[in-house]
C-alpha cells in the first residue's frame, strides 16, 4: 500500500545545507518539518508525530520509529 495523500516533500523547501553528521541532519529535517506543519496549522503543540528514519543514509536502512510530542 502506498499512502501519499496530503504528503509534502519538505526537502524541496529546506534552505539549510545538509549536515555531514547523519543524526544531526535528520534531526534538523524533522524539526523543520514540525515547524513547517505548525506554521501551516496542521500540527499544534501537544500533538503526537510519528517520525520514521533510518540508522544510516540510503535506501534499505529504515528501521527507526520515534514518537515525538510537539512542543
Amino acid at each position: 500500500m502506498k499512502i501519499t495523500f496530503g504528503l509534502i516533500k519538505i526537502e524541496l523547501l529546506l534552505t539549510e545545507p545538509r549536515i555531514s553528521d547523519w543524526v544531526k541532519d535528520v534531526d534538523q529535517r524533522v524539526n523543520f518539518g514540525i515547524e513547517f506543519g505548525k506554521t501551516r496549522k496542521f500540527i499544534k503543540d501537544r500533538d503526537v508525530v510519528v517520525v520514521i528514519t533510518g540508522w544510516k543514509q540510503g535506501s534499505g536502512f529504515t528501521n527507526t520509529m520515534r514518537i515525538v510530542t510537539v512542543e
